[in-house]
């Protein structure tokens, strides 16, 4: 199995610079630059977020991953839409220098409002439904699997049995014990606990499940 750890980088927030009113169209000018920049971040952070999951040697897991850079890339959209909806309305809309007077008083429109509830309607129902075809892709069960691997969870380590060969690997809380299994076979995992609830997750496969005292599971 591997290690894998995060480390957070110190970070200090930049020095504040001081503010100065150059001409009436300086602060549209920011605000454009603002909207700029966001746009600029957001496209570079999809790519860079959607690396953060590590490549699947599985199918269950290259199906897990492509949901999960489904949903960035829905989010990012909508963050995008909507910001740039806010901060468009913040300079068209905003109050000009010796202009007191209000603002045409709009009661509703039942277009506008009808789009963004069935727009959102419309997402969720996408993602819901993206989301059971990948869960059933993933619980799936083979009926022949190629072998065997009984996981036993314990304070503080795991325990590797391989049935139809007797081997067995123990861990220990110093030194983790390493899955080992063929490429390109078809692997069942019998998973369970012999004492607290235990979090078991091969980074390589996308694949993670508790396991729970006197529950036992199976995954292929």
């Amino acid at each position: 199995m591997t290690a894998w750890r995060a480390g957070l980088a110190d970070w200090r927030p930049p020095a504040r610079r001081g503010w100065r009113r150059e001409s009436p169209l300086t602060p549209l000018r920011r605000v454009h630059g603002s909207a700029k920049t966001a746009r600029a971040l957001v496209g570079l952070a999809t790519p860079l977020l959607a690396g953060c999951a590590p490549q699947s040697v599985t199918e269950q897991g290259a199906s897990i991953g492509r949901l999960y850079n489904l949903f960035l890339a829905v989010a990012a959209v909508v963050w995008v839409t909507v910001t740039g909806v806010m901060v468009w309305s913040l300079v068209r809309y905003r109050r000009k220098d010796g202009d007191d007077r209000l603002p045409k008083q709009i009661h509703g429109n039942k277009y506008w409002e009808l789009s963004w509830t069935l727009i959102p309607l419309v997402i969720i129902a996408g993602l819901i439904v993206a989301t059971v075809r990948t869960q059933s892709t993933v619980l799936h069960q083979q009926p022949d699997p190629d072998l065997t691997v009984e996981v036993t969870g314990f304070q503080w380590s795991w325990r590797f049995a391989y049935p139809e060969s007797g081997t067995e690997v123990v861990g220990s809380s110093r030194r983790p014990p390493e899955l080992v299994v063929p490429a390109n076979r078809t692997v069942h995992v019998r998973l369970e606990s012999a004492d607290v609830i235990h979090n078991f997750y091969i980074p390589r496969t996308l694949f993670k499940r508790y396991a729970i005292p006197g529950r036992p599971t199976s995954s292929t």
